[in-house]
């Protein structure tokens, strides 16, 4: 049996059985518009700001305190693990970070990373000098005073918080020179389906965001990784497991390596992900993992896989607590295409095109074909408008103006798409308020569609401005990029009744968005309820509109398990459609046990979406803390530590590398005097390379190394630069690419 704190989804019926800080230094700006450092050098004797611009933002953010100075230094991972285990729709996740400190003593590290939006963070824990500090969730305002007086009194802790639903700060205090510190993260996520296809996406760059000029502050934020750092930091590996045969597994935006099941479930035994007892209990399954790459992959990791049979009508998957006394069960809803049959109303279809700057290359590309596309399917019985926005709005018929497609029309408005350029900040709520507000001049059903990559500031306003619109508009959004704000583009549609389409770059177009349109057009099953006995605290995860190819996901709760009849009712065209099933509902614990995670994180999405303000920042914190999952409102702190009696309860010790590099780094002579830069390492040490960047992140010089049988032992470089200059006196940092790591060491030159 495979154990793993996730969800067994099966068909039809359920799995049953008994189966067993320094305050604010380095805070980040979450509107991140600009990034500063600040440092001091004797370049800079007034401890200036050096700016950062944001557009070479391409990379998690992370910084640290020095105790000496009090002065910020960069320090970024030294390796990101993630472990993926996918079964059928849901996906549980371990992301293992390895943070060493090779450049002087610290008091508070803080690194910004990104997670899946709709993931369910619930577990962290911190190994440090041979002690094991679980987590727990604390109101963020007692946990944040709380690991304030642990770095101040010198101690040991962390802790983890929520920014935004995809955007993360872990903090670690008290770093010494030569220590490494492991954090492992547990986080489970429901993956997106459509017209039978699964798709997996891990974010791994925090991406720029737009809230107006005159957001822009002075503050002191941490400092940003190059861009051309080392990809040998990144892993992630991904093992599925199903009960039907998994076809066209494949990734639209990395190279992967593929392996079988049983070379997978042999790494995860080896790195803790599963115990080492484990085995498959699905019929199919297969392993993959990113290859490995010279450079860090600067954008989201998508994965896809579609399942050889595409003919069901309800998954369940269903976990009865035994600690709660109640049941905890996830209903999705996969319609048959014999639901969606009928001639479509006559549509009025309004577009809204995002030409700011972040859309500029081919992500703008991609939003005209999307366009074109779509506009070239329209009736003559149809009517249109296409408006394109920055910090203006410009309309291609003139304002609030729609119009019937007519042939003249449709060309008119594709020229107006085919000649647009990007420019300017992306002031979307203004649009999409004005957007809005077009007058209605027809009975025809009427549909909004937003192209953007979503990289603002102010979702939630959003949000609100969508679900109380008086006109209850539908809004299908289109994102071109390679990292994506996937929970404003998938929230702004859910919670109007329509769906979200990501496209990257190389994806073909017209495929993707024909199915699209296919789906917009066909019949919609809306206003759709569900009930049987025993329910309670019942949550639609993605709307209440039902779409050709695209399932409706339901969480609740239920007192008793056993069998029950599900009913569903919903109104296609005006007439009223029932749906019935019976399912057998656990009595006892099952391999569903993410199940409770999952309820709690709909249930505190539900709460943040009912208003703009904290009017339920009280009911989130309970839910939070009862269930153990991250909100805005909480965060994870680990304070107390444990010795590590046993290897199974190391996180170090699922990976070699750790302790060589701390003596790497203990065992290096770097220094810098009239002659160069002098770095002795020890014997056997093979350097591939050293770099210089300045403190903007910039690439100052780079060497390729050769080495001897012995590796290199010590290496000279006069100071030289390819221009023939001389580095100049400074601060800069230093990074070895050696073969057991990265090195880093800030660089004070005269």
């Amino acid at each position: 049996m495979l154990h793993i704190p996730m969800g067994q989804q099966t068909n039809y019926n359920s799995n049953c059985g008994n189966r067993d800080h320094s305050r604010s230094l380095l805070r980040l700006k979450s509107h991140l518009i600009f990034l500063f450092l600040l440092i001091g050098s004797p370049l800079l004797a007034n401890s200036q700001t050096v700016l950062l611009p944001i557009d070479e933002i391409r990379m998690p953010i992370c910084g640290m305190v020095l105790k000496e100075s009090g002065k910020s230094a960069p320090l970024a991972p030294e390796k990101s693990y993630y472990s993926v285990i996918v079964t059928d729709g849901f996906a549980s996740l371990r992301l293992t970070q390895l943070y060493v400190n090779n450049i002087g003593a610290m008091s508070d590290l803080v690194y910004i990373f990104p997670l899946p939006d709709q993931g369910s963070v619930h577990a962290m824990s911190m190994e440090h000098l041979g002690k094991i500090y679980r987590a727990k969730i604390l109101e963020r305002a007692k946990a944040q005073e709380r690991y304030d007086s642990i770095v101040k009194s010198g101690g040991q802790a962390s802790l983890l918080i929520q920014e935004r639903p995809n955007v993360f700060q872990q903090r670690i205090a008290n770093l010494e020179i030569g220590d490494s510190t492991w954090i492992e993260i547990d986080v489970s996520l429901t993956l997106k389906y459509e017209l039978g296809r699964y798709e997996l996406s891990i974010p791994t760059m925090v991406a720029k965001r737009y809230e107006g000029l005159s957001s822009l502050t002075n503050a002191n934020n941490p400092w940003n990784p190059p861009a051309n750092r080392s990809g040998a930091g990144l892993q992630i590996q991904v093992l599925l497991q199903t009960g039907w045969p998994i076809t066209n597994l494949q990734s639209p935006t990395h190279s992967l390596s593929f392996e079988s099941l049983e070379q997978g479930l042999e790494q995860f035994r080896t790195n803790g992900t599963i115990s080492k007892e484990s085995v498959a209990n699905a019929g199919y399954g297969q392993a993959v993992q990113l290859k490995a790459l010279d450079t860090y992959p600067n954008k989201d990791f998508v994965l896809r896989f579609e399942r050889n049979s595409k003919d069901q009508d309800f998954t369940l998957s269903s976990h009865f607590d035994s600690n709660r006394q109640r049941g905890y069960f996830a209903l999705g809803l996969y319609p048959s295409d014999s639901l969606f049959v009928g001639e479509r109303k006559d549509l009025e279809v309004l577009f809204l095109m995002d030409i700011s700057g972040s859309q500029s290359g081919w992500p703008l590309q991609k939003q005209k074909e999307i366009t074109t596309y779509m506009i070239q399917q329209l009736k003559p019985t149809d009517r249109f408008s296409v408006v394109s926005f920055n910090n203006m709005m410009y309309w291609v018929f003139g304002t609030n103006k729609v119009v019937s497609a007519t042939d003249e029309n449709k060309q008119k408005a594709i020229r107006f798409v085919d000649g647009l350029s990007t420019s300017g900040g992306t002031e979307l709520f203004n649009a999409i308020e004005n957007f809005l507000k077009t007058p209605m001049q027809s009975e025809h059903q009427r549909l909004f569609v937003f192209l953007t990559d979503g990289f603002i500031n102010n979702e939630n306003e959003i949000f609100q401005l969508i679900k109380n619109h008086p006109t209850k508009p539908q809004v299908f959004t289109f994102g071109a990029g390679n990292s994506l704000n996937r929970f404003f583009l998938e929230q702004s549609a859910e919670i109007s009744g329509g769906f979200s389409t990501p496209i990257t770059q190389f994806e073909d177009v017209q495929k993707t968005v024909a199915n699209a349109w296919e789906r917009i057009e066909g019949a919609q099953l809306k206003n759709i309820t569900v009930e049987f006995p025993g329910i309670e605290n019942l949550l639609v995860h993605n709307g209440t509109s039902l779409f050709k190819g695209s399932p409706l996901w339901f969480y609740g709760q239920y007192a008793n398990g056993g069998p029950k009849e599900v009913k569903v009712k919903g109104y296609r065209n005006g007439e009223l459609i029932e749906i019935k099933k019976s399912f057998q509902f656990c009595e006892l614990s099952s391999l569903s046990s993410i199940l409770p995670s999952l309820w709690a994180k709909q249930r505190i999405q539900q709460l943040s979406l009912l208003s703009a303000g904290d009017s339920y920042k009280d009911s989130i914190i309970a839910v939070s803390v009862a269930y153990q999952v991250l909100s805005q409102y909480t965060a994870f702190l680990a304070e107390k530590g444990q010795v590590i009696e046993s290897p199974d309860q190391s996180i170090s010790n699922k990976y070699a590398t750790t302790a060589l590099l701390a003596e790497l780094t203990k065992a290096s002579q770097i220094k810098w005097d009239y002659s160069g830069l002098l770095i002795d390492l020890p014997v056997g040490t093979v350097a591939k390379r050293f770099r210089i960047y300045d403190l903007s992140g910039k690439l100052i010089y780079s060497l390729e190394l050769r080495h001897g049988p012995n590796g290199n032992i010590s290496i000279h470089w006069d100071g030289m630069l390819a221009d023939g200059s001389r580095l100049q006196a400074g601060r800069y940092l230093l990074q070895i690419e050696t073969n057991v790591g990265l090195l880093h060491k800030i660089l004070m030159t005269n």
